[in-house]
């Protein structure tokens, strides 16, 4: 069997085996209804993970954001720079959480090795926050042309929750945005 189609049919199994296991008869567990992203008037498609499961605590974090680039029928909505990007949630009372901001290849791989880097600290009033899309200085790293044009910038966002029960909740969209303009950082 070809390679590609064998890694496809693996990637689709996996996602499988941590849907079905992510999600054991509790009711308790929330799931991506729970949380609604949009930005421009488009909702961004979620992808739920529980850290407290012993199937998904040792999945890298790739794992999520390739299962949303390959699900043949999620689209990336394109956000513009400097846009906002809204998310509710169904919990109402106030919380925080921590958002990480990385560089996905078509693929859903991460680009570039993760930097150590600060997450943004979000607070939720009322189950409601935002965050204003910029550049991700990362972006203008690659050497490759095609890197700079319009939409050519994919972007995986992990929204961390660190829930009362001590379960550890994350949250992952992609959009696909532009690397910015050099001339804006000068």
């Amino acid at each position: 069997m070809p390679r590609m189609p064998l890694l496809r049919l693996l990637s689709v199994l996996i996602l499988c085996a941590l849907t079905a296991c992510s999600f054991p008869n509790r009711k308790d567990k929330p799931d991506s209804s729970s949380i609604t992203v949009t930005a421009g008037g488009s909702n961004i498609p979620v992808f739920l993970q529980t850290k407290n499961d012993e199937h998904t605590a040792n999945t890298s974090g790739e794992v999520p954001f390739r299962a949303l680039l390959e699900d043949l029928k999620v689209s990336i909505p394109y956000v513009k720079l400097g846009e906002s990007v809204q998310i509710q949630l169904e919990k109402e009372g106030p919380a925080i959480y921590e958002l990480r901001d990385v560089l996905l290849r078509e693929d859903g791989g991460y680009k570039y090795k993760l930097p150590d880097d600060n997450p943004i600290v979000m607070e939720f009033m009322s189950g409601s926050g935002s965050f204003v899309l910029k550049e991700n200085l990362s972006a203008f790293l690659s050497s490759n042309t095609k890197d700079y044009e319009p939409g050519a910038i994919i972007r995986g966002f992990k929204l961390t929750e660190q829930g009362d029960d001590g379960e550890k909740r994350e949250y992952y969209f992609v959009l696909r945005t532009d690397a910015g303009s050099v001339s804006q950082n000068l």
